[in-house]
């Protein structure tokens, strides 16, 4: 019975020893091969951790391992995420994104995400998201009956119609995003006031607004019903309109100068006949 202990112990601690080397081993590899400059990587049972907080970076690194579990790139100078930020990472299930200067978020930021469970995006610069670029993050969760949420504290919210979906998502009791310190920037009649707070009737837009496109700054014209629908506005119409105008003017000048030339024509014909043959006194012509 002694021996098979010892053989037993033994054992164990060859088998902690391997464990440890080959963690070692994996460590060394991440940090030295795969991991981007100027973050840090680090095996933290089982799960990679890509740490580039406080880089003063000004866009999101590339070539970011792709078995990343958890992703820091907080208090940086970060101003967008684009369709191609994360679009290899897709076993992320966190990214902090914190204190930085992000302004636009593409729709397609997130959408092969389906592993993601929390993202910090407070302390920002944005004034405005949809939910279609979190819909395949939060589909996997409802399906996996897993826990997703969605930091969007002190930012500038813009509280028109394309941000009415979210106090909807508030009122019908959703915990999925963060509604503590998200308060409107704009519209002045609505500053201050928490987004929970607000009346699904005042998220109104302008009757044209200006929607940039996410890789070029080139805009087109539109207004944005209260349901968050794109229409054309109205005064586009107004150069068709002053066009058939001006087509119409023409053609009925074209059609009046036709008959004023016919009718010219009968008078002259009948001219000679009116003219007098005989001799003429003076006076007369």
């Amino acid at each position: 019975m002694y021996v098979w202990n010892r053989l037993h112990t033994t054992a164990m601690v060859v088998q902690e020893c391997c464990f440890l080397l080959f963690s070692v081993l994996v460590l060394a590899e991440t940090d030295e091969a795969d991991c981007p400059s100027p973050c840090s990587c680090s095996d933290q049972y089982g799960e990679i951790v890509v740490s580039c907080g406080g880089q003063d970076l000004a866009r999101i690194p590339e070539h970011i391992p792709a078995s990343v579990t958890w992703l820091d790139l907080k208090y940086n100078n970060i101003t967008k995420v684009t369709s191609k930020s994360f679009k290899d990472i897709t076993e992320v299930k966190g990214i902090n994104l914190s204190h930085n200067k992000i302004r636009k978020i593409s729709a397609d930021a997130f959408k092969n995400l389906k592993h993601l469970d929390n993202l910090d995006l407070s302390q920002n610069l944005l004034k405005t998201i949809s939910y279609d670029m979190f819909k395949l993050p939060i589909d996997s969760a409802v399906k996996e009956a897993r826990h997703f949420f969605v930091d969007l504290a002190m930012n500038p919210w813009l509280c028109d119609c394309s941000l009415a979906w979210l106090t909807e998502m508030f009122r019908n009791g959703s915990h999925m995003f963060s509604s503590r310190f998200v308060t409107c920037d704009g519209p002045e009649t609505l500053k201050g006031v928490d987004v929970k707070d607000v009346s699904l009737s005042a998220f109104l837009c302008p009757i044209a607004t200006i929607a940039p496109t996410e890789e070029k700054e080139n805009s087109t014209y539109n207004s944005v019903s209260a349901e968050g629908r794109h229409t054309t506005s109205n005064f586009m119409f107004l150069p068709l309109v002053s066009f058939a105008v001006l087509i119409g003017f023409l053609v009925g000048a074209l059609i009046v100068r036709g008959c004023t030339e016919r009718h010219c024509k009968h008078r002259y014909k009948r001219i000679p006949n009116m003219l007098p043959t005989g001799p003429q006194k003076d006076g007369f012509v």
